[in-house]
C-alpha cells in the first residue's frame, strides 16, 4: 500500500483466516456433488465415481503427510504422546472426507433430508394391464409433480435470491422489456395491487427425447416437460438453469392418451389457491410476508402450443400442383 506521501511502501499483514474444520470440507464436497446432479449431461453413477476418487485422492494426500509429517514427529525426543496421537487423529478425519455421499442411495437420503429439500409428488393418471413373463398384471401410470408453493416458499428462504427479487428494476415507461411493461400486466387484478408481494410465473411446455439425443422415430421413452421461471426477477438470470423450476414430468404416450387436463389439473387448483390465498412463512430481508402467486405467461414452441390447445401437431400440407 502506498502511503500518502508515496515515498514509502506500508507492509499490509494479510487478514487472519477463520478456523477451519473438517464441515467446512464436507460442504465443499457437498456443493460439488448437488452441482454435479444438477447438470443434466452428468449421470448419476458417474457423481458416485468422482466422489469416490474425491475420497481416493484425500487419503492418498493424507497418506503422504502422515509420512512427511507424523514420522519426523516421533523421532523428536521429549514430544508429548498425546500431541502426537492429537495430530494423527485429525489426519484420520479428512481422509474420506466424502464417505457419506459414496453411494447414490447415501445422496438421496442426505439431500431428502434438507430443510429446504422440495421432493416431487408421484400422482396417478389410471391404469393399464402389462404382460410380463407370461403373466398379466396392473401397472398405473403415472406423473410426477413439483408442488409450487413448497419450491417458491423454499427459494424465499434463500437470502440471496430475495435481494434478486427485491432488486429496483430500471422504469422506463415508454419502453416494453418485459411482462411487467405491458397493460395487461398494469391491469392484472393481483398483480396491479402493489400492496401485495406477488411472484409472476412464465409457464413452459416442450416434448424431450430422453433416450435419443438425435429424437428417432419411437416415442416410447419421450416425455412431456413442464416448467416455469419467476418473472419478478432480471431477465438475465432467468436464462440460468438455477432459476428454471421443474413443475412436470410426464411420458408423451400418457398425454396422448389422456390430455393435458389431468395432468395440469393440479397446478391449477394450486394456482388458485395461490392466487387468492396466497402462503406465508418468516423469510429473510422481508420477515413475515403473505406472498401471492399469479400465472403470467404461457410459453411453448408451435409444435407444443398446437397440442396443449387441442389443435392438429401436424404442419405438413400437400399441395396440389399448379
Amino acid at each position: 500500500m502506498i502511503s500518502d506521501a508515496g515515498s514509502t511502501c506500508d507492509t499490509v499483514l494479510p487478514e487472519k483466516r477463520q478456523k477451519c474444520s473438517i464441515l467446512d470440507v464436507q460442504q465443499q464436497g457437498i456443493s460439488l456433488v448437488a452441482s454435479l446432479r444438477s447438470n443434466s449431461a452428468v449421470p448419476c453413477n458417474v457423481v458416485s465415481q468422482v466422489v469416490q476418487s474425491v475420497n481416493n485422492l484425500t487419503q492418498a494426500a493424507t497418506d503422504y503427510l502422515k509420512q512427511e509429517i507424523l514420522e519426523p514427529l516421533q523421532a523428536v525426543p521429549g514430544l508429548s504422546p498425546a500431541l502426537l496421537s492429537q495430530i494423527e487423529e485429525s489426519f484420520n478425519t479428512v481422509e474420506k472426507p466424502l464417505q457419506f455421499l459414496s453411494s447414490r442411495y447415501k445422496q438421496d437420503n442426505y439431500f431428502a433430508q434438507h430443510p429446504l429439500f422440495v421432493a416431487s409428488e408421484t400422482i396417478s393418471l389410471g391404469t393399464r394391464y402389462e404382460c410380463q413373463q407370461g403373466a398379466n398384471r396392473l401397472a398405473y401410470n403415472t406423473y410426477e409433480y413439483v408442488s409450487v408453493e413448497k419450491n417458491l416458499c423454499s427459494l424465499l428462504h434463500n437470502k440471496d435470491f430475495v435481494e434478486l427479487l427485491l432488486a429496483e428494476k430500471p422504469a422506463n415507461p415508454d419502453v416494453l422489456i418485459t411482462y411487467d411493461d405491458g397493460e395487461r400486466c398494469q391491469q392484472h387484478s393481483l398483480f396491479s395491487d402493489h400492496s401485495k408481494l406477488s411472484l409472476k410465473l412464465q409457464l413452459f411446455y416442450d416434448g424431450m427425447g430422453t433416450v435419443n439425443p438425435l429424437r428417432a422415430q419411437s416415442s416410447t421413452c419421450n416425455v412431456g416437460v413442464f416448467y416455469y421461471t419467476l418473472q419478478n426477477i432480471p431477465p438475465s438470470h432467468n436464462s440460468c438453469f438455477a432459476n428454471v423450476h421443474l413443475l412436470a414430468i410426464c411420458y408423451s404416450m400418457d398425454l396422448k392418451t389422456y390430455g393435458y387436463s389431468p395432468v395440469l389439473e393440479r397446478f391449477v387448483a394450486e394456482m388458485q389457491k395461490l392466487h387468492s390465498c396466497g402462503f406465508s412463512s418468516d423469510f429473510p430481508l422481508i420477515g413475515s410476508r403473505q406472498v401471492y402467486v399469479g400465472l403470467a405467461q404461457v410459453c411453448c414452441d408451435n409444435l407444443a402450443l398446437n397440442g396443449l390447445f387441442g389443435f392438429i401437431e401436424c404442419f405438413s400440407a400437400e399441395i396440389g400442383d399448379y
